[in-house]
């Protein structure tokens, strides 16, 4: 080979590890871009599930908490446990009130079967 050969290799070489430089270069840029934009999407979700996490627990901090809720349980058992008594003596009371009802009626009959056999009887 001769020497001209040999610096149009190395001068060929060169250009071709330039060429080889550049594209690697490009392809390294594309990628970081494209690292960037996962990135940033990425983050824009995290974000949002953040943003969402906050959210429940506001949500969480109105609900009661069980000793509360305990508690209310407590005074709703009273409250039915009364209501209930209220309703029997409320149906006591109708009961009775039938009864007596029937006791006026009964009587009411009576005394005018009475009043009548004791006026047809007496007018005739």
């Amino acid at each position: 080979m001769r020497y001209r050969d040999l610096v149009y290799l190395e001068s060929r070489l060169e250009n071709l590890r330039q060429i080889l430089e550049e594209q690697i270069a490009r392809q390294t840029a594309s990628r970081l871009r494209e690292e960037g934009k996962a990135l940033a999407s990425i983050d824009h979700r995290l974000d949002s599930m953040n943003e969402f996490r906050e959210e429940i627990h506001r949500i969480q901090l109105t609900f009661i908490t069980q000793a509360v809720f305990n508690a209310h349980l407590g005074v709703t058992d009273r409250i039915i446990a009364r209501l209930s008594q209220l309703e029997e003596y409320s149906a006591n009371i109708k009961g009775r009130l039938w009864a007596f009802a029937a006791a006026f009626s009964g009587a009411l009959t009576l005394l005018t079967a009475i009043y009548y056999i004791l006026h047809v009887v007496n007018t005739k």
